[in-house]
């Protein structure tokens, strides 16, 4: 057989949540910095052959992200990456800096040094500053200090076919949330209700990006309810 394509991916996850991390063969992102980065792999068809490639069946699962490493460009970072997830690229992500700096340091793409290593990522978001207990050779957990979260906007109403007017509240953590009190849908937080709740979640983010403008204050690359 012979191979096309071929990209290095580290089998990682924290406490169940996969996050792969792409270590090699990655085609070179445009982009002066990791917010353009994002905004690339998220509007060029080229980066949604990527994502999908990496995302989708029969290499990924609906469940589970890729981490691209990049080059960093702040001078105190160690290293960039940039988070690919089935529907679209994401700025950040707490299990993913996770992911990532287990791969950088068990890789030995950056110098494990015992009992702590502190490594510097930078994300479209900002810099995340990961603190990684490291023994054996091993990273054994991590300790994240993340991009600053904000609430952008309350009682934010939007109009749904299924349920009237829904009032919501926006806010940002590394991507914006749209958060919701469930009573407004006629249902509950409870195991059974689980597809349903999915199903509605899936609805009422497709209306609120279509119905609000909402957009990081400080950095346009980042945007819409994910």
């Amino acid at each position: 057989m012979r191979w096309k394509r071929t990209i290095q991916l580290l089998d990682v996850h924290a406490e169940g949540e996969i996050g792969r991390v792409a270590i090699g063969g990655v085609p070179k992102i445009p982009g002066d910095t990791v917010a353009a980065q994002l905004a690339w792999l998220n509007s060029d068809p080229k980066g949604h052959e990527l994502r999908r490639f990496l995302c989708l069946e029969p290499r990924g699962a609906p469940i589970g992200s890729v981490n691209l490493l990049l080059p960093a460009k702040h001078p105190d970072a160690d290293a960039a990456f940039v988070i690919l997830q089935p529907d679209q690229a994401h700025a950040s992500s707490g299990s993913n800096s996770i992911c990532a700096t287990t791969a950088l340091l068990e890789a030995g793409i950056v110098e494990m040094k015992e009992p702590e290593t502190v490594v510097t990522l930078e994300t479209a978001a900002g810099l995340v500053r990961a603190v990684a207990t490291c023994r054996d050779g091993r990273c054994e957990k991590v300790k994240l200090t993340m991009v600053p979260s904000f609430v952008h906007q309350l009682d934010v109403t939007i109009s749904t076919p299924q349920w009237g007017d829904v009032t919501l509240d926006l806010s940002y953590g590394g991507i914006f949330y749209a958060l919701v009190d469930v009573d407004q849908i006629g249902l509950k937080i409870e195991k059974g209700n689980a597809a349903e709740l999915v199903k509605a979640g899936m609805i009422l983010k497709d209306l609120v990006n279509r119905q609000v403008e909402v957009v990081h204050p400080e950095i346009p690359e980042i945007s819409g309810v994910a």
